[in-house]
């Protein structure tokens, strides 16, 4: 595993007075947003979170900041392109650093600027994870509960890596429910002010909110699963369902469900997107996405629609369900 060189750790905490921050717009993403407003609260920080091109963000950044400031970028990769353009301000003294779990942005690896770590001693690493302990590596979380903030940085990652399936850990999945029904911003001032009161609980006023929601989604669940259609693709058996919403949720609830398919996709008509599920251990479903300019990880994946995603997903599905 590769970790930020400890020198270049030093020099950048030496200070800056603004902190520029690109991230997902996922649970994972917008965490280590949280982080960075936790961990200098002083500072003027500029952040978004990003679900389409990285790269357009990291160059809009990269030609406002000045030397005095820092970005980062958190839970996505640039291209190599742009990768190599990070590198050459870094060269003329400029203060960037990038934490990533994906596979696919190995290629851009660079431990003086990079921190990308699929898995930390056997336990699968997140982006929240990864940048909250490079903060407490350089103390820039020691204001706040420890146990607060591992408590949040562990469901955190127990959701997005879907441990929590495995373990049990329901407040992992109460808690990235109520990510997607609050809305970034009022979210974002929730786990602060968890935080910052090391509170570890959703509180009552969010509790009868979620039950409720918990039950839309097990009855999106079942509906979806009622109009999923099976289509043998390439020698492989492939659920295909509409769903414009609870990916995870409904992708997992099909695959159990159908225990003999490989993967399942969920398309989403308005959005032009498709998601790809599978289970722990099965079809590693990046592959595919990464062959239509998508990407994220073996189990849970996704990319746009393309003249090829429509004819082999799309089209067949939609045809089987008018025909019926």
């Amino acid at each position: 595993m590769l970790k930020l060189q400890e020198s270049f750790i030093q020099e950048l905490m030496n200070g800056f007075s603004r902190v520029y921050h690109v991230s997902h717009n996922d649970l994972d993403g917008v965490s280590p947003i949280v982080l960075t407003k936790l961990a200098f609260p002083n500072i003027r920080t500029k952040v978004v979170a990003n679900g389409g091109p990285v790269d357009i963000a990291t160059k809009e950044y990269m030609d406002v900041m000045g030397k005095e400031d820092l970005l980062v970028l958190t839970d996505l990769s640039p291209s190599l392109e742009v990768a190599g353009l990070i590198e050459e301000k870094i060269e003329e003294g400029y203060k960037i650093i990038l934490f990533d779990h994906h596979k696919s942005a190995m290629p851009i690896q660079n431990p003086t600027w990079t921190e990308i770590v699929v898995e930390q001693n056997s336990i699968l690493a997140c982006g929240t994870s990864l940048y909250a302990d490079f903060l407490t590596r350089s103390n820039c979380l020691s204001d706040y509960s420890e146990a607060a903030v591992e408590t949040y940085v562990e469901l955190v990652r127990s959701w997005d890596t879907w441990d929590w399936s495995r373990t049990g850990n329901l407040e992992a999945k109460k808690l990235n429910t109520l990510f997607y029904l609050i809305g970034i911003k009022e979210y974002i001032a929730f786990v602060m002010e968890r935080v910052e009161t090391g509170t570890c609980s959703f509180g009552k006023e969010y509790e009868q909110v979620l039950k409720l929601e918990e039950k839309k989604i097990e009855l999106e669940m079942s509906k979806r699963e009622k109009i999923t259609r099976e289509f043998e693709i390439d020698g492989e058996m492939v659920g295909i369902v509409h769903c414009e919403n609870y990916h995870s949720e409904v992708g997992h609830y099909i695959l159990d469900k159908r225990a003999h398919l490989d993967y399942v996709v969920l398309i989403n008509l308005e959005k032009r997107t498709i998601s790809l599920r599978s289970s722990d251990g099965g079809r590693d479903v990046q592959t595919i996405a990464k062959t239509y300019g998508g990407g994220g990880h073996p189990n849970a994946s996704g990319c746009g629609f393309k003249e090829e995603t429509i004819e082999k997903y799309v089209s067949p599905y939609l045809n089987r369900i008018l025909a019926a």
